[in-house]
């Protein structure tokens, strides 16, 4: 049973960013729009967006008994209150996301922590994206140019089945490390000189 990030401590595990679709979610009055998302880690990096038409839905028992946040693989998003900046001063992360991909096009995101918009939408990003139709990739661009990342090839996700996906970071001058999992089994891991990690 995860009990929260209090547990985690008693390892020496303290998350920099937990979203849990059965806390800290405040819907928008008189729907189901996800208003705000509030982060149960130490750091309360808390998620939000104020217009009603991009707000993921708060969905009941979505994962068997358990609800999540669905976004709609369009246009729906939420705003890190805080900015990227509470993860630069890490040299090591690794992101655990639970989800059921949809059926998507090349280029959706799983995971994006890219800011602004337009042009600029992937400034400071990382993601969990399908490269192609089954193909999952990792990568972070520096305004709209791609600086770096890995390809976990093809098979690397199902669609419409319920997976747990690791990304994990560790940061080097000049040298990245990352390796991306599912449901426990390494899909790759390697070195990369192409960029620095934002």
């Amino acid at each position: 049973e995860i009990k929260g990030p209090d547990a985690l401590q008693d390892y020496g595990i303290v998350p920099v960013l937990w979203l849990r679709a059965d806390r800290g979610v405040t819907q928008m009055v008189g729907g189901s729009g996800v208003e705000h998302w509030a982060d149960q880690s130490p750091r309360g990096a808390d998620f939000a967006v104020a217009v009603p038409v991009v707000m993921p839905d708060l969905v009941g028992q979505a994962i068997g008994a358990y609800p999540a946040v669905r976004f709609d693989g369009t246009d729906d998003y939420l705003l890190s209150v805080g900015g990227t900046s509470a993860f630069r001063d890490l040299n090591t992360l690794s992101v655990f996301v639970v989800a059921r991909p949809g059926m998507t096009t090349p280029g959706a995101r799983i995971l994006d922590l890219g800011t602004g918009s337009g042009a600029q939408r992937n400034d400071d990003a990382f993601f969990l994206a399908h490269a192609d139709p089954d193909e999952l990739e990792v990568g972070w661009y520096r305004g709209a140019t791609f600086n770096g990342g890995i390809s976990a090839g093809s098979g690397s996700y199902v669609e419409e089945e319920t997976q747990l996906f690791v990304v994990q970071i560790e940061c080097c001058a000049g040298s990245p490390s990352l390796a991306i999992r599912r449901n426990g089994v390494e899909l790759v891991s390697q070195s990369t000189t192409s960029g620095e990690v934002p």
